[in-house]
């Protein structure tokens, strides 16, 4: 903000009467606090979304994919003993973990609903999985079935670790893309704790700032000019009469300063007018002292005349009588 800019801005918050300050200051921190609390809600919405995301569908879902690969990985086992061995008893895993992959590959889709990539990864290892079933796990299955002695030699057959290597990377590049939206949903859990943090750091500061906000508004717009007006009021009643009221702060304020200083002069034009009659009164006094003074002496004259004249006949006659 320019200098001219903050002239400005003075200028016209001066001309505000009191109210209207407050109003401005209090709706400018409900504002600023609504969001706060907007932000606050956000942040702790995300917050409680990414960890949901994070604790009750990717970390179930990066589980079902391991068990899911697990499943196929007993097969496999199951398939390589039953055609190496010829034992029976290795078929049991075989069916007992093609009936859990159902199971574990049905929880993942259901985990996985909503994301297309990972549905479509989902497939893709459904697919290479049946692909290795029936063309590498059920004929190997025939072979030691019809003991057919090519079986043994059909486990380390090159088709056939092919296909199951396709599994594996099916499986990692799915488990792989679970744990990028996991790690996803970790980091936006972390980010939205961290504006949690800030938002209350951010509450925090505006409270302080908003309070010295506050005292220094108070202090500036009303305890200020109340002092001054005061201060201006007490050094004419000490006798300053003569001394302006020069009011400053809101306009009640100013326009309490100028009814102050209307009563200041109406108080100093009576002075004035009382000392203005008094001085007169003291030039009257003066000019009948004067005009006593003449009359007295005027009037001392003649009676001294008449006591000398009455002395005079008191020598001339007084042994007559």
């Amino acid at each position: 903000m320019t200098q001219s800019t903050a002239a400005k801005l003075r200028q016209v918050v001066g001309t505000w009467r009191l109210p209207r300050r407050v109003g401005v200051f209090f709706a400018a921190c409900a504002g600023l606090l609504a969001i706060v609390v907007a932000v606050t809600v956000l942040a702790l919405a995300q917050f409680v979304r990414s960890g949901d995301q994070a604790i009750n569908r990717w970390a179930p879902a990066g589980q079902a994919s391991q068990d899911l690969l697990a499943d196929m990985i007993n097969q496999e086992t199951g398939v390589r003993g039953y055609a190496l061995a010829g034992s029976a008893e290795f078929l049991q895993p075989f069916d007992q973990y093609s009936r859990q992959q159902t199971r574990d590959q049905a929880r993942l889709r259901e985990l996985v609903r909503g994301d297309p990539v990972l549905e479509q990864d989902l497939t893709n290892l459904a697919q290479v999985a049946d692909e290795w079933r029936s063309q590498v796990a059920i004929p190997l299955i025939s072979l030691v079935n019809a003991k057919d002695r090519t079986a043994k030699s059909a486990v380390d057959d090159a088709v056939a670790k092919t296909r199951f290597d396709l599994v594996r990377k099916s499986a990692a590049g799915l488990s792989e893309a679970i744990a990028h939206n996991n790690q996803r949903a970790v980091d936006s859990r972390r980010a939205a704790l961290i504006a949690l943090y800030a938002c209350l750091v951010v509450s925090v500061a505006l409270a302080v700032a908003a309070g010295l906000l506050a005292w220094s508004g108070l202090r500036r717009w009303v305890l200020a000019p109340v002092d001054r007006l005061a201060w201006q009021a007490r050094e004419v009643a000490t006798g300053h009469s003569r001394q302006p009221i020069r009011p400053t702060g809101p306009p009640e304020f100013r326009a309490l300063g100028r009814d102050v200083e209307r009563m200041r002069r109406r108080i100093a034009n009576e002075l004035a007018r009382l000392a203005q009659a008094g001085e007169e009164l003291s030039r009257s006094n003066a000019d009948l002292e004067q005009v006593a003074y003449c009359a007295s002496h005027d009037l001392s004259e003649p009676l001294r005349k008449v006591a000398n004249f009455c002395q005079l006949l008191e020598r001339q006659y007084g042994d007559q009588r």
